[in-house]
């Protein structure tokens, strides 16, 4: 009998298990979602191989890369961003009807979007931004009923919005922005949208200015208007008539009222009733605020809205009056912050800095008494409250974390342009966004707050258990100061634990660092790992990640990695040999070498200055500075008596005949008084001394500096008059105690920004408009530029034509009059597009001085580079050094790594040349022209037929096909390596004797024939180093195949520049170039020669060529 009902069970479980698996089977007995899975891989061309292992023999896709099912076992998310994939999308993907998510935004996928997207019922979110779509928008999106979010933005799709998508009761975030869109906006249940970019839009009940309007969110309003009424006409008057004496005595007793409030309350004259007309973009993308905004927003500060509280004050969440979710940080004595000017220049600069792993600024909020930043919300928290929640964070996660959070703190650190110093880098600091990826926040508050103090501050700003011990005793702090930070991040991210709550469990003994220490050497480092991870972590991850938070957070700050060591080491790159070093040093280093900053300082004021016949002047005077200043970090430690040249030294920049014209000292700590033999220095242009403890009195010698351009002395403890100046640019905001010549009454209460020192009658303009930007008028560029004479042209290109001129205040800049001004789109489009420009801040980028916009005009203005471009300079004489190629090479290539993966949204710049690189005061590379090929390709489609660049620069597939990616550009920094090592352009490539056929093919066979001597630009005169030579020729090779997918990316590229990886990189090459057919690979002068007969394309093509 037992033996039986076993056989029904095993019956049943069987026919369970039949149906269950029958429902994922075609007739053919094929999984249905890997059919359709595949059907979307065949549509799609993969140049990463990110779908190499989705197979057509699976039964199960569950495995699959960027696919995500439920636990019984159906497709729910497909994950496929920022991957590269082009193609189209197949509509099978409708057959998938069990989705929940689907992400491919930023890729290069096209065709229009399936009508079968429909039938995904169950999808909750979808992005397909920053694609290449087109055509309209499905009218089946409406099914979609479950739809909470879709972003369509910064496609090419076209045709008016369908009305049912008024239909979409649960949708509340809407993206449709920067496409071609026309006709009106239905009523929309969405409580964020954004439709910008669409000038043909406009909103319901406007249709009769459709095709005029551009539209911004806030100003669409769905609201109806009340119906006229049936009753008759002197009924209406007599209730207006009685409606009117109404309103009249509400108003008498309304003003009354207001008089009465007014007196009793005044301090509340900053709030603002009616809203409608205030000025809300004050300061580039920031919008400004009214105290009583933010009021209502958050409640009135209500503490059930609290949700942070900090060094810098408490964070409240609020809702603005459009629905929107903001994070509002009310700042701790605001009244104390400072002035309005200071305040201002503060929030803009923390504003600049853009990063895909920093938290953007909303806004901000200013009263007498009251300073506030406003944010967006982060839905998802900080990483400290999640790692108390649950489900806990998994292992993949907490390193994507640290490795985010790393490239934050190293764009601030190295990359933004000033830096910045975080000082309270914890758990609580880092957000977290929809995604999981992690977001630095409370960037610059620290020096946004200490300005109303010295720098060396009795309050240290940070938490304590992260602050560093230099920060703790002296008030100190550096980049170093936020290493030490990061370090302690690494270890709660592994525990889970807050740093001050370490020590409660019962196998933690003494100080955290201490017991890591010692747990590391013991080999027991599972001890520190958090429990909730259950063991599902990699152990030789992990004890790589707690290497690299020892090395962080060791004692002294000159032995910490930079954060750009540290970023590396947490790719995979450099720890073992930085941790070996290390340990070696830790176990030969006496206490007894160790010298404090004071015992180093105390040396030199006891040996005096000696002034032997036969010293040069300018090694006396810096070591006269260097001997009156203290230097904690040692910053001029190689600054020596006994030397002739000081050109070698820190800080110290000289020119070609060895004279001394640059002194950068900028926040390094330095204190002291400025000395007088500074003045001694006479061949100085740039003195750069800010964001030091440097005090007294600024030096009369420096009147005597006849030689000096550039003058930076801000955010110092400086006092007393400013002496007369030879310097045209100087700036010296933030020393309170500090005031111009001839205005000494004020000396004590005036701070100075330099646009404030000027002669001009130009007072009254209005000059910040976007950001940092000036908003130019067209006759001042005329006269600037005297009526665009061509005796003031200094460039050409495929973007306009580029002039010098000459402020009324004396300052040189460059503008480009861009081409076709009146057809490049409205009012608001070219301003977002500026503004996007002007937010790509890093030290290897041409920084957007200002624009001019008119009714047919549109011009650019930017800071004028005395050095010219690098392809003017590879022909001047003398020529360009060694080094400096190399360095030009790294910084361009610095600067492209920041618009294709740092820069959000990122940056293709189509146009990568040696005209466009230019050269500033010091020959370090600038690139320029970037954001412009988008900024002139809104008013086409963005697969465009005149293609934007330069022949012998452009990657085959643009030329062909005119879709750019990432990858175009690497092309042609491949050819700009090649300009740079041979003087020549590419174009001109071919006239010498030896120089047989097209560039790369040449190039490709000198290399194998280990001739690559032949490719030098003679006017090195054999001054070059062999080895170095036959690497960057193959940085050079890799970065110009055929195919973008073998091309590698610009971090890649800076990477081998700098060192790393370049061997395995061109072996993995080689080896896949001599097993793939040769049918397969055309070579570039092939695919030219291909197109050459199409005269067109390369008319197009040969538009743009000609130096900038």
């Amino acid at each position: 009998m037992e033996r039986r009902g076993d056989i029904v069970f095993f019956c049943l479980a069987l026919f369970f298990l039949w149906t269950s698996v029958s429902g994922l089977l075609n007739p053919k007995g094929v999984n249905y979602e890997v059919e359709a899975l595949m059907a979307i891989k065949y549509s799609l061309k993969d140049p990463h191989s990110v779908l190499s292992n989705w197979d057509d023999d699976a039964v199960d896709p569950c495995n699959w890369a960027t696919v995500t099912c439920s636990p019984d076992h159906f497709v729910i998310a497909l994950g496929i961003p920022s991957q590269n994939i082009s193609g189209t999308l197949s509509p099978s993907i409708g057959n998938l009807t069990n989705l929940q998510t689907v992400l491919m935004q930023d890729n290069n996928i096209s065709g229009p979007i399936p009508y079968d997207i429909g039938k995904l019922q169950k999808l909750q979110t979808l992005d397909l931004s920053d694609n290449f779509f087109i055509g309209q928008l499905p009218d089946s999106l409406s099914n979609m009923k479950g739809l909470h979010y879709l972003r369509l933005n910064n496609n090419s799709l076209f045709g008016t919005i369908p009305s049912s998508l008024a239909n979409m009761t649960q949708l509340t975030f809407l993206d449709i922005s920067y496409n071609n869109l026309s006709g009106p906006v239905p009523k929309l249940n969405a409580k964020t949208f954004n439709i910008v970019g669409n000038p043909q839009i406009c909103a319901t009940g406007i249709e009769e200015n459709c095709f005029r309007t551009t539209l911004i969110p806030s100003a669409i309003n769905n609201s109806q208007d009340s119906q006229s009424s049936s009753k008759p006409k002197s009924h209406k008057v007599a209730l207006a008539f009685a409606s009117s004496l109404s309103c009249i005595f509400l108003l008498i007793l309304g003003f009354g009222f207001l008089l009465w409030w007014r007196q009793r309350y005044n301090k509340q004259i900053f709030f603002d009733v009616n809203d409608q007309h205030r000025e809300e973009l004050c300061l580039g993308n920031l919008k400004k605020f009214n105290f009583r905004e933010l009021q209502v927003a958050t409640n009135n500060f209500c503490s059930k809205n609290l949700i942070g509280k900090g060094g810098f004050g408490n964070v409240y969440k609020g809702y603005l009056s459009d629905g929107s979710v903001i994070a509002v940080k009310r700042l701790k004595d605001g009244n104390a912050i400072g002035g309005e000017i200071q305040f201002q220049t503060e929030v803009e600069m923390i504003s600049l800095a853009v990063h895909r792993n920093l938290l953007r600024l909303y806004g901000f909020c200013m009263t007498a008494t009251e300073r506030l930043l406003v944010y967006p919300y982060m839905s998802n928290g900080s990483v400290a409250s999640r790692l108390k929640a649950k489900p806990a964070l998994d292992w993949n996660t907490r390193k994507r974390i640290a490795l985010g959070a790393g490239r934050g703190l190293l764009y601030l650190h190295e990359q933004c342009d000033p830096k910045i110093i975080h000082r309270d880098v914890k758990a609580a600091n880092i957000l977290l966004d929809d995604y999981c990826e992690a977001v630095v926040g409370d960037f610059g508050l620290a020096k946004l707050l200490d300005h109303q103090d010295s720098h060396v501050t009795t309050a240290v700003r940070g938490t304590v258990g992260h602050i560093a011990p230099e920060y703790l005793s002296t008030g100190q702090s550096s980049e170093k100061t936020d290493v030490f930070g990061f370090g302690i991040l690494l270890l709660e991210l592994i525990s889970g634990q807050k740093a001050l709550e370490f020590g409660k469990a019962a196998n933690q003994k003494g100080a955290m660092l201490d017991w890591v220490k010692k747990i590391h050497k013991e080999k027991k480092i599972d001890l520190l790992v958090d429990k909730d991870l259950r063991n599902n972590y990699d152990r030789i991850e992990l004890d790589e990640i707690v290497q690299v938070a020892l090395l962080c957070t060791q004692y002294l700050p000159s032995h910490r990695p930079k954060m750009s060591e540290v970023v590396r080491m947490l790719e995979g790159d450099g720890l073992a040999e930085k941790w070996e070093a290390s340990q070696s040093a830790e176990s030969t280093r006496s206490r007894g070498n160790e010298l404090s900053s004071s015992e180093h300082y105390a040396d030199h004021t006891v040996s005096g200055l000696l002034n032997p016949k036969g010293v040069n002047y300018e090694v006396e005077a810096l070591m006269a500075i260097k001997y009156s200043l203290k230097d904690p970090h040692s910053v001029l430690s190689n600054w020596d008596d006994d030397a002739v040249d000081p050109c070698n030294w820190a800080t110290v920049t000289c020119s070609p005949d060895h004279f001394v014209i640059a002194l950068l000292m900028q926040d390094n700590n330095i204190s002291g008084p400025i000395p007088y033999d500074i003045g001694k220095l006479q061949k100085l242009q740039t003195l750069d001394l800010s964001d030091n403890f440097f005090i007294g009195q600024l030096p009369d010698s420096l009147s005597n500096m006849k030689g000096l351009h550039y003058l930076d002395i801000s955010y110092n403890n400086l006092s007393g008059p400013v002496p007369k100046l030879n310097a045209k640019t100087f700036n010296i905001v933030g020393n309170p105690q500090i005031c111009a010549t001839g205005i000494e009454e004020n000396c004590f209460r005036t701070t100075l920004i330099p646009s404030a020192i000027n002669n001009s009658q130009d007072q009254h303009r209005e000059e910040l408009c976007l950001g940092n930007l000036k908003k130019f008028n067209f006759r001042e560029l005329q006269v600037a530029t005297n009526n665009f004479c061509s005796k003031n042209l200094i460039g050409k290109g495929g973007f306009g034509n580029v002039y010098k001129g000459y402020l009324s205040d004396g300052s040189v800049i460059a503008v480009k009059r861009l081409k076709d001004g009146n057809a490049i789109g409205g009012e608001i489009q070219f301003q977002t597009e500026v503004e996007m420009i002007s937010l790509a801040v890093h030290r290897n980028l041409l920084r957007l001085y200002g624009f001019c916009m008119t009714a047919t005009e549109r011009l650019l203005v930017y800071p004028y580079m005395s050095n010219g471009s690098v392809a003017s300079r590879l022909k001047a004489k003398p020529a360009l050094d060694w080094n400096t190629r190399k360095r030009i090479a790294l910084g361009a290539g610095r600067g492209l790594l920041y618009l294709h993966e740092q820069c959000d949204p990122k940056i293709i710049h189509r146009d990568v040349k040696a005209a466009n690189i230019l050269l500033d005061d010091y020959c370090e590379a600038v690139v320029g022209d970037f954001g412009l090929a988008k900024l002139l390709d809104h008013q086409d489609s963005h697969v465009t037929t005149a293609v934007r660049g330069t022949v012998g620069h452009i990657a085959p597939e643009y030329l062909s096909t005119g879709q750019s990616s990432e990858k175009t550009d690497v092309f042609g920094f491949g050819i700009l390596l090649l300009e740079l090592i041979s003087g020549q352009k590419a174009l001109e490539f071919g006239k010498a004797a030896n120089q047989k056929g097209a560039m790369l093919d040449w190039v490709k066979k000198i290399h194998k024939e280990k001739k690559i001597d032949l490719l030098v630009d003679k006017d090195l005169r054999n001054n070059y180093d062999r080895i170095e030579l036959d690497e960057i020729v193959q940085v050079a090779l890799l970065c110009t195949q055929y195919l973008p997918s073998h091309r590698p990316k610009m971090s890649e590229v800076v990477r081998m520049l700098e060192g790393d990886g370049l061997a395995e990189k061109w072996e993995a090459s080689q080896s896949a170039e001599s097993t793939r057919s040769r049918g397969n690979e055309l070579s570039s002068s092939e695919h030219y020669a291909d197109h050459t007969g199409d005269s067109s394309l390369l008319a197009q093509a040969m538009e743009l060529s000609g130096p900038r």
